[in-house]
């Protein structure tokens, strides 16, 4: 996480985006390789020469050291041609910087030689009290943030816009209550497709129409497992999508995941003594915090999807 000052003007700005107001510094930013098709320099920076990279920490640098990485110069607007498979949102006191870095990882495209698209809906940090504020307010249940309602309809665009080829959300920290608190809001509002809309046009072994509706994963999530499931993949009456959740994934000591979130390991419920120790906190603001790095590969055999598609 970035060290980002406490700021007056952070908690001014951040009260409109508690009550619902839209975050005017809420983007989209694009991330491909040569290898992807939407590649011109037109419309793509080298990473290593955009403002974003040059905030960055030596280490998090070296991460883009060779990957032939570019961001796309200005946010991006969600189009059936702009639309990637692989989607990443971020948590709290990220730059946008350490947003890509973080996606990349998350959805499996730190690797070189193959094709990388990426679409980052990034959440803007305001230091660390306004953005414990926002995570306060989505996780609380007490109302819907700005940021919140933004990020849901950008998931709602990303899945109408795909469609049958289908759409993945890798989620990291804050950006689980983020995500869960807009997919309510949306279902008040324009609703999201049913699963229907994702056909394939094949037929599976049992003759039903085969789908590609969209998928989700967890990191470091300050939601239950449960919960989560139920919102992404529990059935309409349950207030649910019927879209794949590929489960909630949490490392030993996360306190955001464990304490926060009741969550362990693989899709699995804390237990008492890691729900109650709330000395890990600390480690959140350490170089080597466990909440900070999650690998989309580790977590392959698990179900979540991984790697550039189409």
């Amino acid at each position: 996480m970035e060290t980002v000052p406490i700021f007056p003007g952070g908690i001014l700005a951040e009260i409109p985006i508690l009550t619902g107001t839209n975050d005017s510094a809420h983007m989209g930013l694009q991330v491909i390789n040569q290898l992807s098709d939407k590649f011109n320099d037109k419309d793509y920076i080298k990473m290593e020469e955009s403002n974003y990279y040059k905030s960055l920490s030596a280490e998090d640098k070296a991460f883009f050291d060779g990957k032939d990485i570019y961001v796309s110069r200005v946010p991006v607007e969600i189009t059936p041609q702009s639309a990637t498979y692989q989607n990443a949102i971020n948590g709290m006191m990220n730059s946008e910087g350490e947003a890509i870095k973080n996606g990349l990882q998350q959805t499996g495209q730190s690797r070189t030689g193959t094709p990388v698209e990426l679409t980052v809906a990034y959440n803007p940090t305001y230091g660390i009290l306004p953005d414990l504020l926002e995570a306060f307010v989505d996780k609380s249940g007490i109302g819907t943030t700005g940021i919140a309602k933004q990020t849901g309809q950008f998931v709602n665009e990303v899945s109408n816009a795909r469609g049958s080829y289908g759409s993945n959300f890798a989620m990291h920290s804050q950006a689980n209550a983020i995500v869960y608190n807009g997919i309510a809001y949306v279902q008040t509002t324009t609703g999201f497709q049913p699963v229907g809309y994702y056909k394939t046009g094949e037929i599976n072994s049992d003759g039903t129409p085969k789908t590609n509706v969209p998928t989700f994963v967890s990191f470091g999530s300050p939601i239950n497992v449960d919960d989560m499931a139920t919102r992404i993949a529990g059935k309409p009456n349950e207030g649910g999508l019927e879209y794949k959740y590929s489960g909630t994934y949490t490392k030993p000591n996360d306190f955001v995941g464990e304490v926060l979130g009741g969550n362990s390991g693989n899709n699995e419920q804390a237990d008492l003594a890691q729900k109650a120790n709330i000395l890990n906190a600390y480690k959140l603001f350490t170089s080597d915090s466990p909440h900070s790095t999650y690998i989309c590969e580790n977590y392959a055999d698990q179900g979540v999807q991984c790697g550039y598609r189409r």
